[in-house]
């Protein structure tokens, strides 16, 4: 048996994960994991965790039959955790540290990429992987996105841990109960922020324009839902889940995301099961922000008149989420840049957006739309005023120390 080395016997770390163990994670932790293996085009993507001798499987993606235990001499992942950075193998046949390593025969794995899951006390339980059945160089992007969702993964685990021990189940370990933090930031709460704004990250780093259209998006529904007369507790939670419309492009391969000219019919055909597949990345968790951004991401490309996908819902069949993300979609694809054409100027977006009432948008949130679309041009055309001055010239410029007592 192979030893377990100083770092995998540290006591913390190993306390860390008794706190951590009785937890059930699986459902929290699982649309992570598919995600990991679907945003890397990876057969398999696993979470794993590592104590004294054993590496226990939490979740696992591409990987028939339940999650298993592996002594320390099959953990490929233990490597990980003992160095406490990424650990990428593009080749394992040509590596003479892993040629021979059980962890590399059980499943054919040639090509590995391990994000170590780190505690906010800096304890390293475990890893969350990818692996591959053929060589890979793994990108930049890669590495960003798995570490993105790495850390996704461990507030979830380390809230859920807080959550258990603030019900009296559990004494504090982790970090997460002790260094002070408010309560808020503590909270499943904000775990669950955290996962939704690093998958938003995610979408964003495997396009640029979607990082910015992702953000202008986003701010247009909860603007929409206030002009509605939501509340706006649950504008802002619109918000939140909106940011995750697009999660399902992660899957796209990127030569038809970023093809600069008009897709095949068949290319239009493949983009459009983003739809479906971000639903299915996010459905199913039974947590409410998590279920709602499922929703929006499955319905924000239905229209009025039923000819919209994945399922041709119509009118009010289309949940008014869904209603609103669509008209804050298209709007901001229009007049934004994008790789194949320039923004649109706002008056022929606004008539775009016109023709489309009742056939593509719901004519009240589309009224909701050309009201915000006003009051911000007077707002814009008021301050251009300003800065112009009464004679229409150019007002003095303002300096810091201008505004000094």
């Amino acid at each position: 048996m192979t030893p377990a080395a100083p770092a995998l016997l540290d006591p913390h770390r190993l306390a860390a994960l008794d706190d951590v163990m009785p937890l059930d994670l699986d459902a929290a932790l699982g649309g992570l994991t598919d995600l990991a293996a679907v945003s890397l085009n990876a057969p398999f993507a696993m979470v794993n965790l590592i104590d004294a001798a054993r590496q226990i499987t939490i979740c696992q993606a591409g990987i028939a039959g339940d999650p298993a235990e592996r002594p320390l001499e099959r953990s490929l992942c233990r490597h990980t955790v003992e160095s406490g950075e990424p650990l990428l193998i593009v080749d394992a046949r040509a590596d003479p540290a892993f040629a021979h390593s059980p962890a590399l025969t059980e499943l054919g794995v040639v090509a590995y990429l391990g994000i170590p899951l780190i505690t906010s006390d800096g304890l390293v339980l475990g890893t969350l992987c990818a692996i591959d059945v053929a060589p890979r160089r793994w990108g930049e992007i890669d590495i960003a996105v798995l570490r993105g969702l790495a850390v996704a993964a461990m507030r979830e685990i380390e809230a859920r841990a807080a959550a258990r021990r603030a019900g009296g189940a559990a004494p504090p370990r982790l970090g997460l109960a002790t260094d002070g933090l408010a309560a808020r930031d503590r909270s499943l709460d904000g775990a669950r922020i955290e996962t939704v704004r690093r998958l938003a990250r995610a979408t964003e780093l495997r396009s640029e324009e979607t990082g910015a259209h992702i953000a202008a998006m986003s701010r247009l529904c909860a603007a929409l839902a206030l002009r509605l007369g939501w509340p706006r507790d649950r504008a802002e939670a619109l918000a939140l889940a909106g940011a995750l419309h697009d999660v399902g492009k992660i899957a796209i391969p990127d030569e038809i995301l970023h093809k600069p000219g008009a897709l095949a019919p068949h290319e239009r055909l493949i983009v459009e099961t983003h739809a479906q597949i971000g639903h299915d990345m996010l459905a199913g968790s039974g947590d409410e922000l998590l279920d709602l951004a499922a929703m929006i991401a499955l319905t924000h490309h239905e229209r009025m008149d039923g000819t919209g996908y994945p399922h041709g819902l119509r009118g009010e069949t289309i949940p008014i989420e869904g209603r609103i993300a669509a008209v804050a979609d298209v709007f901001e694809a229009l007049t934004s840049d994008r790789s194949y054409r320039s923004a649109l100027p706002l008056g022929r977006a606004l008539q775009i957006m016109e023709d489309g009432r009742g056939a593509h948008f719901d004519p009240e949130v589309l009224d909701a739309l050309l009201a915000e679309v006003a009051e911000g041009t007077a707002l814009a055309e008021a301050a251009a005023s300003e800065v112009r001055g009464p004679a229409g010239q150019a007002s003095p410029r303002r300096h810091a120390s201008d505004d000094a007592p």
